[in-house]
């Protein structure tokens, strides 16, 4: 199931999708579902419409350089990044193969001027490829990325938050990206366990505690 959260009526596009298809809401074919994964293995994904349109405005502007997909979303329980990335809540785009470093810079240039990007790595720190991020709401705090959350909220975060306590043992409800009641039962329990406050409210402290051994998936 791919879950596309469309910020401008806050509701949720969702598709059983094929691997072939194109992501919901994206138009030409800009990136597949299987792009998106990449070697992720899950029958679960999520990504913002406002992210995926801005990689269609990259491709689009980026021609003729290459802005083909290579490195896109992750599960938490992957470990494949630590702390608070973009990739796991399906933000964040590695496009682009051997690019030149002038090609990187362009791109760079256009991502952040003419498509809406947030977040660009420098050419030194991807050497050959572009690495894009889509902010979607304000970040908690200085220890990450991750936005303040509480019930009744909605979008890939809550997704993800839902998704991580499941690893740490809590939450055991099916994943679907409203912030409701048990989701801050489930959040107040990890609040308790870890001595912090029982808010039910996902701040930077509790971002910054879901995320550090967030266990793994069998």
């Amino acid at each position: 199931m791919v879950y596309v959260f469309d910020f401008s009526n806050g509701e949720w596009i969702m598709k059983d999708a094929a691997p072939g298809d194109p992501m919901p809401g994206t138009c030409r074919h800009s990136i597949s579902v299987a792009e998106f994964l990449g070697p992720c293995r899950t029958d679960i994904c999520w990504s913002d419409l406002g992210a995926l349109k801005a990689l269609q405005k990259l491709q689009d502007y980026g021609t003729p350089a290459d802005t083909r997909v290579r490195y896109a979303f992750r599960r938490a329980a992957d470990g494949a990044h630590k702390g608070q990335s973009a990739h796991y809540a399906g933000l964040a785009f590695d496009v682009g193969k051997r690019l030149t470093t002038r090609e990187q810079t362009r791109l760079m240039r256009i991502a952040l001027e003419r498509c809406g990007f947030d977040r660009v790595e420098p050419p030194y720190s991807t050497p050959g490829w572009l690495h894009v991020e889509k902010r979607v709401a304000p970040p908690a705090s200085m220890l990450g990325e991750y936005p303040t959350l509480r019930e009744r909220d909605k979008g890939v975060h809550v997704l993800l938050l839902q998704d991580v306590l499941s690893l740490h043992g809590f939450y055991k409800g099916m994943l679907t990206g409203v912030f409701s009641p048990a989701t801050a039962s489930e959040l107040m329990r990890f609040q308790k366990e870890g001595h912090m406050g029982i808010t039910g409210i996902a701040d930077g402290e509790t971002w910054h505690a879901l995320m550090q051994t967030p266990g793994k998936r069998s």
